[in-house]
C-alpha cells in the first residue's frame, strides 16, 4: 500500500477541520452539527495518523497490502474531499477574506451532516481494523515468542501436564451415560456451559481427565484448569487466564500474533486483574481473528476447567463464571466449557444469576445407585486383577471380595482408588493388606467406611510390628511432619517443607515413605507432596472421624509450630534486593519469574504468604509464645525486615495479600491492650503500604526509597529504615511532619477524577477520570485494599475514547443498592449500565438530549434498581424512565423551562428539582412533579446563582452549590436557605444519614453540619487539588478525586475538627529562585518575604513588604533585584515592589521603605504569570489582553508603548517573555482563526518590528536565549527548542509540565524546575541543538540521573517549584506552606555507573 494515499487523506481531513474551525467561531446556530462533525473527523485523522506511523516503522514490511483498506481510503478521500468542497467552494483564501468570516452560513443540512458522520465514523471503524490487524503482524516470529513466553503458566493446570500424567481415566465400559450425554452437550447443544457437580470422592476429576482427552483428540480443546485447593498456582485464579490463554494459541496457532501483539501494546497487563487479562488476550484477540482476511470461520472450541470450588476466592469463582458468558457475544466461533465442582453454594449462586438456556446441569449425586456400583467394580476388579499379574497372584481376588469391597466403598470412587494403592504397595505383600482392609479391627462400627479404611491403613503403616521408641519416633515423625503438612495453606515439595520446618530431608522422606498409599510422593523432589484426596486431611484434623490420638492432628498445635518458623524465615533470610536487580526502576513485569523463583525459593514465598493464615488459627494467649508480642519475633521483623517483605511480596505479584495480612494483623490478630509498641507499629506499615501502593507496586526495589524518604517524621516506619537510604540521597529537610490524613491512595493514572461513588455495600470504588478533557475512563478498586479491579474506556456517543469534553461538563455515577450494577453518564449522551462485579458493559440507553455535554442534566436509579431516568435541558426540560430488564422507555415527561442551569432528582424518583435564569437575571428553583410534569413548589433565590443541585439521600434537604457564592444548603421542610461559609466549591456529596455535607473547595475539604450549617471539620487540600468527593456507605470515610491523578481515602475523624477564623481567607505559598540558583526567595508569612541560600539554607535577607496577597515573585535576570506583586481587596489595583538585594552582606532587614514601587491595573492571571522581569525592564499583560512594558532605568518609571498587532475580539494573550537585554518580548498567542490555534510572535522593543514563528511552535513556558537566536518553549508533556530565523525546530524532549523555564547566562543550558537541560549548542554548520540531560532531572514522575529512572516521587512531589545548587542537585517543593528540599549527591548514583 502506498504510503502517499494516507498520507494525501491526513492532509485533506486537516483542510478540512481547519475550515470547519471558521464555522465554528463564528456560526452560532448550527454548533451542535459543527462540533459533531468537527469531532469525527479530528477523531478519523488521528487514526490515519497511526496507520501511516505503522507504515514508517522497521516493520513496514510486514504491513497487510489488502486492497479492501486501499479501496476503504479511496472511497473516504472522496467523500472528505466532497466535504471540504462543500465548506470552502473553491472561491480561494481572498474571497473568504473579502467575505469575512461573519458573513459564512453552514451549508450543510442536518441529514447531509449525520450521513458524513456516519461514513467517517464507519471509515474509522475499518482503518482501526486493519490497524489492529497490521500490529498483529508487525511482530516476528521471535517477537512473538519473546512476547508470548511472559504469560505465567500455571505449572500441572492442563489434563495432560506432567503432574497427572498417572492420574486415572475413565475405564471402559464405566462413566458411559455420563460420557455420552456431555459428548452429546459438546456436538449439538445450544447451552454453552455443562456442568457437572458431585460430592468429594465422586470422581469428578477422573471425569474430567476422560473428557478432555477426547476433546484434545477431537481437535478442539482450547485448553483445561484443574483447580486443587493448597497447591500453588491451581489453588487461585491468579494464572487462570494466562494459563489458558498460552493453551489457547497452541491449540490456535493463528491467535498468536493478535495475543502477542496484546502483550507488547499493554505494558502491565499480566499484573492486572483476570476482567483485564481475560478482555485483551482472549476476547479482543479472538475479534481480531475473526476480522482477519485469513479466518474462515465456523470454529468451534471447549474448555474443560475442574474443581472450581477448590478457587480459593469466592469473588473470583463468580467471576470465572461470569467471564465464559462473554465468549457468547463471539458469533464467529462457537465456545463451550465443561466444569466440574462440589455443589457449593457460591456456585449455585453463581449459576443461578444465569439464564436456564445458557448451562446444562448434571448432579452425579443423582446417578442411579446400580450404575456407580457397576462401574466401582470395574475399577476395582481391574485394578486388583493388574496386581494379581505383576504379584504372580492367579485367580486372585475371588468375586466376592470385590462385591465387598463395592459395598464397603459407599458410592466414592476415592474409596476404591486408595484401597488399590494401598494393596498395590509394592513394599507389602497383597494379600495381607487386602486382609486389613476386609477384618476392620482397627476403628469402631459407627465409622464411616472411608474413615475405617484411612485408619486401618495408617495402623498398618505406623504402628505395626513396631514397638516402643521406634514406633514412638514414628508417631512423633508423623505429627511433626504429616502433622504440619496436613495444616498447610499450600502444597510444598519434600526439600522445601525440609526448609520450611527447618529438618532433615531424609526426616520428610522417612515419614512420608509408609504413607504412598495416602500420598503421592513423587520421583523428582522439586514436585509437591501431596494428599491423595482432601478427604484424608479432613479425616485426620477431625478427632471424632480419627480417635486415634497418634494419628489425629491437633490443628493450633501445627499451627503454632508453623507461625514460629515462618517469623523466623522472614527474620533471617529476607534481604534488600535479593533477586539482585540492582536498578531501583526495574518493573516487575520485566523480571522474568525464573529469575524470581531461583532466588525466592518456594519455603521462603510460603513463609511470607501465609504466616497470617497460620496465626489465625491460634489463640492470642499461644500467638505471644512465639514472638507475637512487644521486643518479640514480631516485632523485630516489622523494624528490621518489613520493607524486605514488602520487596518479595511484590515481587511475587501478591501485593494486595500483602495489604490483607497487614489488616488482619491490625484488625484482630494483635492485642493492642497488651502489646501497643507491636500494634503501633503494625499499623503504621500499614498506612504505609496503602499510602504507597501506586508507588512501589510496580517497582519492588522502590520500597526502600520513597516510603522512607517521603513518610512522615513521626513515623514508626520510617525511623529504623532511614539509615539504609543510599548515599546518593543526601536527605529531605522540611519534609511531612504527621501522619496525614489519608488512609489510602489510589492512582487513576488519568489527571482528573470527575466523579466518585462507592457502592451500597462498601466493596467497591468507582471513579470517572479524564486525562486534560481528552478522553475518559471508568474505574473500579477495591478500596480495602487498593486493588484496581477494572479500567473501562467509555464514551459519550459509541463507547469509542472520548474527545473534545467540555469543562463544565457532568459526570454522573450511581450504583443500584444491591451493588452489583453501576450506571455512568458523560454530560447528556449515552447511559451505560456496568455490571460493577466485573466491569462488562450490561447494556446502554440514548438520553436522547442535545449532544453538548454541558447541558445541565440528572441521573436516577430505583432502590431496586429495574428503573432508570435521566432529565436533561436544552431549550426544554426532558425526563425519560426505562425499564432496565426491558430496556424500553416506557415515559417521557417535558417541563417548559427555560435558562434551566441545574437539574436534580430526588432518590425517591418522585420530584424535580429545576434551578433556572429568566431574562431578567432573576434565578428561581421549582419542584416539579416527575410523573406528572407538573410544578409542586417554587422558591426564588435571592442574588444565588447556582449550577448545581444535589438531594440528601433521605430527601429532606437541597444543597446548591453556586458560581460564586459557595454552597447552601435549603431544607425542604421549612424551606429555609442557609448559607454554608465556603468558597470555590467544585464538589459535593451527602453523608448517607444526611447528617452532614462535604465540600471539595479549590485549597480544602470542609465538612458541615446539617443541623448547625456550621463547618465542623477541615482537611488541607491545597497539594492535590480536590475535584470530587464521596462518603463511605458508613460515613466513616471520604474519598477525594483530585486533579493529580489521585483518588484519598480519608478517614473523617481524623481531619481537623477545629476551623480557623481566617481558614477561608486565600493563603498561598510564594517562592522564587535566582537564575544563578543560588537564591531562593519565600513568602510563606503575610508581608515576610525571606531570601535563603539553596545549598545551606542560610538566611540571607528578611523583606517586610505589603501585607496584601502576594500574586506572584521574581528575580530579575542578574539575580541582584527581587520584584513582588501584590492585589489589593479594597481596589481592582495591583502592586509591584522592587527589592535592590546585596546578597552578600551580612543579613539584614530591608523594610518597605527601602524598596520602590509600581501601582498598576489589575493583572491577568487567567493563564499563567502575567509578568516578566530582567531588572531594567518590566512586561505584564493585563485583561482585555493588554502588555505593558516599563523601563525601570528611569525615573519616574517610563512607560514604553508597544503594538501587538493583535486582533483582540478573537484572540487570547496566553503569556508574555522578555529577552534579558530587554530588546524582545515573545508572546504565547491563541486565536480560533488560525489552523493552529496557538501562535508565538516576536516583537522588537526597539525597531517596533513584528514576526511570527512556525506556527507549531506554542508552549505554556517561553524562553528566549541570551543572543534572542533561540526560543524554547514547553507544553504539559514536551519541552522543544527551536531557531527564530530560520522557524526550525532543533530538537525536543519529553518534559511535564514546568514551573520555571529560562536560560543560563551563556545560553548553553536550560534551566527548569525539574532539572537541567545541556543543549549541545554547535554553530559549526549553522545553529544545532542537542538536547541531553546531564544530570538529575524530574520527569513523568521520576526522579532520574542522565535520563535513567532512579525514584519515584509521590503526587504530592511531581511538580517541582524550583531546582538550584551548583550542579542542580536541589529540588524544592512548596508542601503545607513551606519549602521542602531534596538534596541529592551531584555524581548521582554508584549503581548508574556499573
Amino acid at each position: 500500500m502506498d504510503p502517499g494515499t494516507i498520507i494525501a487523506v491526513i492532509e485533506l481531513t486537516g483542510n478540512a477541520v481547519s475550515v470547519i474551525w471558521k464555522y465554528y467561531s463564528s456560526v452560532k446556530n448550527a454548533q451542535e452539527d459543527i462540533r459533531r462533525l468537527k469531532n469525527e473527523l479530528e477523531a478519523f485523522q488521528e487514526t490515519l495518523q497511526k496507520l501511516q506511523q505503522l507504515t514508517e516503522s522497521a516493520h513496514a514490511a510486514r504491513i497487510s497490502t489488502s486492497d479492501s483498506l486501499v479501496k476503504t481510503l479511496g472511497r473516504a478521500q472522496n467523500d472528505v474531499k466532497k466535504l471540504y468542497e462543500r465548506l470552502d467552494p473553491g472561491r480561494g483564501r481572498r474571497a473568504l477574506q473579502r467575505i469575512g468570516v461573519r458573513e459564512l452560513t453552514w451549508p450543510l443540512e442536518r441529514n447531509e451532516m449525520i450521513q458524513y458522520v456516519a461514513d467517517l465514523e464507519k471509515y474509522r471503524a475499518q482503518a482501526a481494523l486493519y490497524l489492529s490487524i497490521d500490529q498483529s503482524s508487525r511482530l516476528s516470529t521471535m517477537e512473538m515468542d519473546q512476547q508470548l513466553s511472559k504469560l505465567p503458566f500455571a505449572e500441572g493446570a492442563p489434563f495432560n501436564s506432567s503432574s497427572q500424567e498417572h492420574e486415572p481415566h475413565c475405564l471402559p465400559d464405566t462413566r458411559v451415560d455420563i460420557l455420552q450425554h456431555a459428548q452429546q452437550w459438546n456436538h449439538g447443544s445450544a447451552r454453552p456451559i455443562f456442568w457437572l457437580s458431585g460430592l468429594a470422592g465422586t470422581g469428578k476429576s477422573t471425569i474430567s481427565r476422560t473428557i478432555a482427552r477426547s476433546f484434545s483428540g477431537q481437535g478442539h480443546l482450547a485448553g483445561s484448569f484443574f483447580f486443587r485447593r493448597g497447591r500453588g498456582d491451581l489453588g487461585h485464579a491468579g494464572k487462570f487466564v494466562s494459563t489458558l490463554v498460552r493453551q489457547l494459541t497452541n491449540a490456535q496457532p493463528s491467535l498468536k500474533p493478535f495475543v502477542a501483539a496484546a502483550l507488547a501494546d499493554n505494558e502491565g497487563l499480566l499484573s492486572q486483574g483476570i476482567q483485564s487479562q481475560w478482555e485483551k488476550l482472549v476476547l479482543r484477540s479472538l475479534e481480531n481473528l475473526t476480522k482477519s482476511t485469513g479466518f474462515s470461520g465456523n470454529l468451534k472450541l471447549t474448555f474443560v476447567i475442574d474443581a472450581l470450588d477448590e478457587c480459593d476466592r469466592e469473588d473470583d469463582i463468580n467471576l470465572i463464571l461470569r467471564l465464559f458468558l462473554q465468549l457468547q457475544n463471539l458469533a464467529a466461533i462457537r465456545f463451550q466449557v465443561f466444569l466440574t465442582s462440589r455443589p457449593e453454594i457460591i456456585i449455585r449462586l453463581g449459576f443461578s444469576s444465569m439464564p436456564e438456556i445458557m448451562h446444562q446441569d448434571l448432579d452425579l449425586d443423582t446417578v442411579p445407585r446400580q450404575i456407580v456400583q457397576h462401574d466401582i467394580k470395574a475399577l476395582i476388579d481391574t485394578e486388583l486383577k493388574r496386581i494379581g499379574m505383576e504379584r504372580n497372584l492367579f485367580d486372585w481376588p475371588e468375586p466376592d471380595v470385590v462385591d465387598v469391597l463395592v459395598e464397603k466403598s459407599e458410592l466414592l470412587f476415592i474409596y476404591a482408588a486408595t484401597i488399590c494403592r494401598f494393596v498395590g504397595d509394592p513394599a507389602d505383600l497383597p494379600k495381607e493388606r487386602l486382609a486389613i482392609i476386609l477384618q476392620n479391627t482397627s476403628s469402631s462400627a459407627s465409622l464411616p467406611e472411608l474413615d475405617k479404611m484411612y485408619a486401618a491403613i495408617l495402623e498398618h503403616s505406623i504402628e505395626r510390628n513396631r514397638s516402643g521408641l521406634a514406633r514412638d519416633r514414628l508417631v512423633e515423625g508423623f505429627q511433626h511432619v504429616v502433622g504440619s503438612y496436613t495444616v498447610l495453606i499450600d502444597t510444598l515439595s519434600a526439600p522445601s517443607l525440609a526448609s520450611l520446618l527447618d529438618l532433615q530431608l531424609e526426616k520428610i522422606e522417612v515419614s512420608f515413605s509408609p504413607l504412598h498409599s495416602l500420598y503421592y510422593v513423587p520421583s523428582n523432589a522439586e514436585d509437591p507432596l501431596r494428599a491423595i484426596h482432601p478427604s484424608f486431611s479432613e479425616f485426620l484434623l477431625d478427632p471424632e472421624r480419627c480417635p486415634n490420638r497418634n494419628f489425629n492432628v491437633v490443628p493450633e498445635t501445627a499451627h503454632l509450630r508453623l507461625v514460629e518458623r515462618c517469623l523466623q524465615i522472614l527474620c533471617s533470610s529476607l534481604h534488600r534486593d535479593i533477586c539482585q536487580l540492582r536498578l531501583p526502576s526495574t518493573a516487575i513485569h520485566d523480571i522474568p519469574l525464573e529469575k524470581i523463583n531461583h532466588y525466592l525459593p518456594e519455603y521462603i514465598q510460603y513463609a511470607c504468604l501465609y504466616f497470617v493464615d497460620h496465626l489465625r488459627e491460634v489463640d492470642k494467649s499461644r500467638s505471644r509464645e512465639v514472638g507475637m508480642c512487644d521486643g518479640g519475633a514480631a516485632h523485630s521483623f516489622f523494624q528490621h525486615n518489613f520493607l524486605n517483605w514488602l520487596e518479595t511480596m511484590i515481587l511475587m505479584r501478591r501485593l494486595s495479600e500483602g495489604v490483607r495480612i497487614l489488616t488482619e494483623l491490625v484488625e484482630s490478630l494483635i492485642d493492642a491492650s497488651k502489646d501497643p509498641e507491636l500494634y503501633a507499629i503494625a499499623c503504621d506499615a500499614r498506612r504505609v503500604l496503602l499510602s504507597n501502593r501506586p508507588i512501589i507496586e510496580d517497582y519492588p526495589l522502590q520500597v526502600y526509597l520513597t516510603p522512607v524518604l517521603f513518610a512522615p517524621k513521626e513515623s514508626l516506619i520510617r525511623k529504623p529504615y532511614l539509615s539504609t537510604l543510599p548515599q546518593w540521597i543526601i536527605g529531605l529537610q522540611n519534609g511531612p511532619s504527621e501522619l496525614g490524613a489519608a488512609s489510602l491512595i489510589l492512582e487513576s493514572k488519568f489527571h482528573y477524577v470527575k466523579s466518585i461513588s462507592f457502592s451500597p455495600d462498601g466493596k467497591f470504588l468507582a471513579a470517572i477520570s479524564t486525562n486534560h478533557l481528552d478522553s475518559a475512563a471508568l474505574q473500579i478498586w477495591d478500596p480495602s485494599i487498593g486493588e484496581l479491579r477494572n479500567t473501562l474506556k467509555i464514551d459519550v456517543q459509541s463507547g469509542t475514547p472520548l474527545s473534545h469534553l467540555a469543562s463544565d461538563t457532568t459526570f454522573h455515577l450511581v450504583f443500584s443498592s444491591d451493588s452489583k450494577v453501576l450506571v455512568s453518564a458523560i454530560g447528556d449522551g449515552v447511559i451505560s449500565l456496568w455490571d460493577a462485579t466485573i466491569g462488562i458493559l450490561h447494556k446502554s440507553f440514548q438520553s436522547g438530549a442535545s449532544t453538548f455535554l454541558n447541558q445541565p442534566s440528572a441521573l436516577w436509579l430505583s432502590p431496586d434498581g429495574n428503573n432508570l431516568a435521566f432529565a436533561s435541558s436544552s431549550d426544554k426540560v426532558k425526563l425519560r424512565f426505562w425499564s432496565i430488564e426491558t430496556s424500553h422507555m416506557y415515559k417521557e415527561v417535558i417541563v417548559d423551562v427555560t435558562g434551566t442551569h441545574a437539574l436534580a432528582l430526588s432518590p425517591d424518583g418522585q420530584s424535580l428539582a429545576i434551578g433556572s435564569r429568566d431574562i431578567r437575571d432573576e434565578w428561581t428553583l421549582r419542584f416539579w412533579s416527575a410523573s406528572t410534569g407538573l410544578s409542586t413548589d417554587y422558591f426564588e433565590v435571592q442574588g444565588v446563582k447556582f449550577f448545581k443541585l444535589a438531594f440528601s439521600l433521605n430527601g429532606k434537604q437541597l444543597a446548591l452549590r453556586t458560581v460564586r457564592h459557595g454552597m447552601f444548603l435549603l431544607d425542604l421542610d421549612t424551606n429555609l436557605l442557609h448559607s454554608l461559609e465556603s468558597k470555590n466549591v467544585c464538589g459535593s456529596t451527602f453523608s448517607p444519614d444526611g447528617a452532614y455535607l462535604a465540600g471539595a473547595c479549590e485549597q480544602e475539604i470542609r465538612i458541615w453540619d446539617c443541623q448547625t450549617f456550621e463547618p465542623c471539620r477541615i482537611l488541607k487540600a491545597q497539594e492535590y487539588g480536590p475535584q470530587s468527593i464521596a462518603f463511605s456507605p458508613d460515613g466513616e470515610v471520604l474519598a477525594i478525586g483530585a486533579g493529580d491523578s489521585t483518588i484519598r481515602l480519608v478517614e473523617v475523624n481524623a481531619m481537623e475538627a477545629s476551623i480557623e477564623e481566617n481558614s477561608q481567607e486565600d493563603r498561598e505559598f510564594w517562592m522564587a529562585i535566582s537564575p544563578d540558583s543560588r537564591w531562593i526567595a519565600t513568602e510563606s508569612k503575610r508581608g515576610l518575604i525571606e531570601v535563603h541560600d539553596v545549598e545551606t539554607r542560610a538566611l540571607r535577607k528578611r523583606l517586610l513588604g505589603l501585607n496584601q496577597p502576594m500574586c506572584d515573585l521574581v528575580f530579575s535576570f542578574d539575580g541582584k533585584k527581587l520584584a513582588s506583586m501584590h492585589a489589593s481587596r479594597a481596589s481592582n489595583d495591583s502592586t509591584i515592589v522592587f527589592w535592590d538585594l546585596d546578597l552578600n552582606s551580612p543579613d539584614n532587614t530591608l523594610l518597605l521603605t527601602n524598596s520602590e514601587s509600581l501601582k498598576t491595573p489589575t493583572l491577568d492571571w487567567s493563564y499563567s504569570s502575567p509578568v516578566s522581569y530582567n531588572g531594567d525592564y518590566l512586561v505584564y499583560k493585563r485583561p482585555g489582553h493588554v502588555l505593558s512594558l516599563w523601563d525601570l532605568t528611569k525615573k519616574p518609571y517610563e512607560k514604553v508603548s508597544v503594538e501587538l498587532g493583535l486582533k483582540l475580539s478573537l484572540t487570547s494573550l496566553l503569556n508574555c517573555n522578555l529577552s534579558m537585554d530587554g530588546r524582545k518580548i515573545a508572546l504565547d498567542i491563541m486565536t480560533p482563526t488560525l489552523p493552529s490555534r496557538r501562535l508565538v510572535r516576536l516583537i522588537d522593543v526597539k525597531d517596533r518590528t513584528i514576526s511570527d514563528l512556525n506556527p507549531d511552535i506554542k508552549g505554556d513556558q517561553l524562553a528566549l536565549s541570551p543572543d534572542n537566536r533561540l526560543i524554547a518553549t514547553s507544553t504539559f508533556s514536551q519541552l522543544q527548542v527551536w531557531d527564530c530565523t530560520t522557524n526550525k525546530l532543533l530538537h525536543s524532549i519529553m518534559f511535564d509540565f514546568l514551573e520555571r523555564l529560562e536560560f543560563s547566562h551563556t545560553g548553553e543550558t536550560l534551566k527548569t524546575s525539574s532539572g537541567w537541560i545541556d543543549l549541545g549548542r554547535s554553530s559549526s554548520e549553522g545553529m544545532k541543538v542537542n538536547l541531553s540531560l546531564p544530570g538529575w532531572t524530574i520527569r513523568a514522575g521520576w526522579l532520574e540521573w542522565k535520563g535513567q529512572k532512579v525514584l519515584r516521587l509521590p503526587s504530592d512531589f511531581r511538580s517541582p517549584q524550583a531546582c538550584g545548587g551548583k550542579g542542580g542537585n536541589i529540588f524544592i517543593w512548596e508542601f503545607e506552606g513551606r519549602a521542602v528540599f531534596l538534596d541529592l549527591d551531584s555524581n548521582g548514583p554508584t549503581f548508574a555507573e556499573k
